[in-house]
Parts: C-alpha cells; structure tokens; sequence
C-alpha cells in the first residue's frame, strides 16, 4: 500500500478525491495528514481533530468488486478492523454504533467512518474510507461525549504507531477476491444489539425497539414493542436515546 503523508489538509478524503481528477492510480493508497482543517464526518457533519494529536486519514481501494445490494459489508469490514486495532492498544471493549461510529464501552465516541463508494453498474467500482480516531486529545469544547485512546487508557499512544497497525488490519481488504465479513463479529460487538432500547424516529416519536440486525443495503433492522412490528430505518431516521 502506497502511503501519503501530510501535514495538513482540508479533508483526507477530498484530496484523495482530488488525486483522482489530475493522475490515474492503479494501487490502494493511505493518506495520513498531521492536520485536517475540514473533516467531515456522515451527511457532512463536521469532524473536529486538534491537530498532531489524532489519526485523520482515508484509504482508496479502485477495485472492491463487490455487489451493489452487498455494500454494507464493506462498512462491516472497516468497522471490524478499526476494532482489531484498538484491542491491540488495549481497548477490548469498543463497540460498533450503527451505521459509522465506534464507542467505548461507556458509549463515549472514539471514532468515526466516511465510506463514499463509486459505483459500476451493480458493482462498487471503488472506495474512499475517511477513518477519524481520537488519539491523544483530551480536551472536546462542546462534544461531552467524546473521548480519546489516551483518555481511556490513562497514557498516549504513538499516532505513526496506531496508524501501521490500522494500516496491516485494512490492507487485507485489497487482497479479497469477494468481501467476506464475519457478521457474528460485528453482532456481538454492536451498540445495543438485541437490547431493549429507546429510540426517536424521524417525526420525532419516542419507542421501545430492540435492534435485530443490519440489511445488505445497511438500514437498521428495529423490532418496535409498541407496535409489534419490524422496522428498518435509513440513516437519520432513527435516534438512539439509550438502553431502557
């Protein structure tokens, strides 16, 4: 894998994307940056990244050849190998919060995912996975349910250091003739999974709902104790307000 550094750039992804239009790159690609003036996070929420102190990056993979009603699992993998990174620096107990977050065990966030796919007729063509990890902030002005490897572990972790790791845990993926995802995994580590929990759809109404699982175009899977009924919920849809 071919890696870029940089000492600031205005989103990760963007300048992958950027690299795009001016050469044709045939491999997969890291670009790291010290710096990202811009982030952003899903739906074009804003990353904020104290700079020198997180690990902001994106990987571009030009050919995940796997099916349009499949492409979750790419979500899944990434999810998955963010998680196998953590638990080598310690933190065994993060989990996965639908669709693009990672909480500890505390439901504190740690980290977040940008996947933008382009897609060939019912194939992903390709993909740009923008990867946020607090790392050694310990300050969020405004954010009181954010958190940081160092705040969790109570020292700093080397950021070049949980970058190669990420790195040897997402670099797999280019060498997969067909995505193959460990769904019990992501299950069994999933925020909330199969417990009763209360949530807010998009008009605003509270429920009782207890997740069920993922579908292949990734909406959450909610039974509703109220309605007795099954659910699935696109992104935005559906709020999380915690475990009842």
């Amino acid at each position: 894998m071919h890696i870029i550094k940089r000492r600031a750039t205005l989103s990760t992804n963007q300048e992958i994307k950027d690299m795009l239009t001016e050469t044709d790159m045939k491999g997969p690609i890291c670009l790291y940056a010290n710096s990202q003036l811009q982030g952003r996070g899903q739906l074009g929420n804003k990353w904020t990244s104290e700079p020198y102190k997180n690990l902001t990056c994106s990987f571009y993979f030009p050919d995940i050849g796997i099916q349009v009603d499949e492409q979750f699992n790419l979500s899944i993998y990434v999810a998955l190998a963010i998680l196998r990174t953590l638990d080598e620096l310690g933190l065994e107990f993060c989990q996965i919060k639908w669709p693009n977050d990672i909480l500890t065990d505390n439901g504190k966030k740690l980290c977040g995912i940008l996947i933008e796919n382009t897609l060939s007729g019912q194939k992903l063509k390709s993909a740009i996975i923008g990867i946020g990890i607090n790392v050694n902030q310990t300050d969020f002005p405004g954010l009181p349910n954010a958190t940081s490897v160092a705040l969790e572990t109570g020292s700093d972790v080397e950021v070049d250091r949980m970058l190669q790791l990420l790195i040897a845990n997402m670099e797999q993926l280019d060498k997969q003739e067909l995505l193959k995802v460990d769904i019990d995994e992501y299950y069994k580590r999933m925020y909330l999974f199969q417990k009763k929990s209360i949530f807010q759809d998009w008009n605003g109404k509270e429920f009782h709902g207890i997740i069920q699982g993922v579908s292949n175009y990734g909406k959450l899977q909610v039974y509703d104790i109220n309605d007795h009924v099954m659910n699935e919920h696109d992104i935005k849809e559906i709020k999380f307000l915690g475990q009842a």
